[in-house]
């Protein structure tokens, strides 16, 4: 084989070779982080009849250790026979084969590659690791090893951590069966759905990641034998996990605080509009609850699952503990961040209630994918749960339940008074102006400030009228998109000379031009090149 592609990267001084084992772990059984042809990777078992074929048609039966690894495509366009050997053929060298059983294409490397390593001793305290891949492939087919996969593998070996475990994505349900659930609600259901989505959230972000919690239920539904008589989706917002569930002839129902408009395209669904006080309500009829990014109810729905003698699924996000915001607790240097203490807390809420408590993480587009499950154990729960419940909320700082508001308020500083908006944005303007160094131009462009300055121009109330919108000053000068230009931490007035002419032929001018309002110099475009209203 020749070398394809080399590369060195400095580590800490430590035990090369399980950095190396590391990374060919990570490489082997996590390549589809890098791949996204790939949903999965299955180690097969030595006496596997797949395993056995492999080594038979790859004639590897004098190699040493060989390991077999199927391969699970995200779409049909690839071989779902596809297979990859590999073998440890020195200390810091791995062989690998690619095989095709079905005459597919393979959705990984189609060709003979190797992956050694050679370690440089260095005099401080950190050792210069050199990574190699060796090919037998043609150009045209090494060039996304070459190019694109090569740079995360130095990534990855640069900073793995040899103390750390890797953590296991869909531990609980097949890897194969998932992907194949998953296919069927995208294909079947999920594309048409996003085209006609009716929600200002991205549908290829939240019709797709509803399709694989959906697909993750329905397998670990029927891996543990659990399917549930009547499911509850507590805080289920656009209700499309409860639409997919209800597909696939499962019965169930949502609840929500706020009616979603696109509910009505989910015909037949069970969606009902209703506050929920968990301190006292009891969920009707409901054998297995569902948490999917329910907020405030997060904490609250191992208590509900305690009072029903039920099972339930959480995938918690934003931080809420009984009555409020979650703070941590915990110090920082223990590791965890605060998403990770918030999931700490969840998890002992769920033991201390008796619940047999699993943790998987979930292939979903999102950087909240751990998620919980939690079962009730064969000798039942606990016999004094309502003692442990009311442990439990008394550990609070208050006592009293809010549930969100039935109308959001908007919260990007788009709401603020006119009148306030028009004060603010004129003196910030005003002040730009009086700082220009440049006297030479006949079109002041005023100068440069930066965001904490220009914050010091606001009054105390103004200031706590951008805290209460939630943005800030960031956020409220970039609403002023005609005035202000906001980059690099400061900003500037925007001068649209510069910026290329962006007028719409045929579009009615409704705003007007704030330059022609209020610069000295006045609007350094045209009337029939700015699209604001001279």
């Amino acid at each position: 084989m020749r070398l394809l592609v080399a590369g060195r990267v400095s580590v800490p001084k430590s035990d090369p070779r399980l950095r190396f084992q590391k990374l060919i772990e990570l490489w082997r059984d996590h390549c589809n982080a890098i791949n996204r042809r790939l949903c999965g990777v299955n180690l097969l078992k030595a006496d596997d009849k797949s395993s056995a074929k492999v080594v038979d048609v790859l004639q590897l039966h004098g190699v040493s250790d060989v390991e077999v690894r199927q391969f699970v495509p995200r779409t049909d366009l690839f071989s779902s026979e596809a297979f990859e050997a590999s073998a440890f053929t020195d200390k810091f060298q791995v062989d690998f084969w690619p095989c095709v059983l079905d005459g597919r294409q393979h959705p990984h490397v189609s060709f003979r590659y190797r992956l050694g390593m050679e370690v440089i001793l260095s005099d401080d305290d950190t050792v210069i690791c050199e990574l190699q891949v060796s090919a037998d492939g043609y150009e045209h087919e090494v060039i996304w090893m070459r190019d694109f996969a090569f740079t995360s593998l130095l990534r990855w070996l640069r900073n793995i951590r040899l103390e750390g475990t890797v953590i296991e994505t869909h531990r609980l349900v097949g890897i194969n069966e998932f992907s194949r659930t998953y296919r069927d609600l995208k294909e079947n259901f999920g594309r048409q759905i996003a085209s006609k989505w009716r929600e200002r959230t991205d549908p290829r972000k939240f019709v797709f990641e509803d399709c694989a919690i959906a697909a993750y239920l329905i397998e670990l539904w029927r891996v543990r034998r659990l399917s549930p008589r009547y499911f509850c989706d507590v805080g289920c917002g656009n209700g499309l996990l409860v639409h997919l569930l209800r597909t696939q002839k499962f019965s169930g129902y949502g609840i929500d605080i706020r009616r979603r408009n696109i509910w009505d395209d989910f015909a037949g669904a069970d969606l009902r509009e209703c506050s929920l006080n968990p301190e006292k309500d009891v969920l009707d009829g409901a054998d297995f609850l569902i948490g999917n990014h329910s907020d405030e109810l997060t904490p609250w729905i191992p208590v509900l699952a305690a009072r029903s003698r039920c099972g339930f699924f959480l995938l918690p996000c934003c931080p809420f503990d009984f009555y409020g915001r979650y703070v941590k607790k915990t110090k920082a240097k223990n590791g965890n961040s605060c998403y990770g203490s918030y999931f700490l807390y969840i998890r002992s809420i769920c033991e201390r209630l008796g619940f047999e408590v699993e943790e998987d993480r979930l292939k979903i587009p999102s950087t909240k994918r751990r998620c919980l499950i939690g079962l009730v154990p064969g000798s039942g729960l606990l016999s004094n749960t309502e003692e442990v419940i009311k442990e439990l909320l008394s550990e609070g700082k208050s006592n009293i339940f809010v549930a969100r508001p039935k109308v959001e308020r908007v919260r990007n500083c788009s709401q603020i008074p006119t009148d306030l908006r028009q004060q603010m944005t004129l003196r910030i303007f005003n002040h730009l102006l009086s700082i220009d160094t440049d006297q030479s131009s006949e079109w002041s462009r005023g100068g440069v400030l930066p965001l904490p300055r220009a914050a010091d121009l606001l009054s105390a109330t103004e200031k706590e009228q951008l805290k209460d919108s939630h943005g800030g000053l960031q956020t409220f000068l970039k609403n002023q998109h005609q005035v202000f230009k906001v980059a690099g931490g400061s900003v500037s007035i925007r001068d649209w000379a510069t910026e290329g002419v962006r007028r719409v032929d045929g579009k009615t001018k409704i705003s007007a031009c704030w330059f022609k309002l209020y610069h000295p110099n006045g609007c350094p475009l045209s009337n029939e090149l700015c699209s604001f209203a001279h």
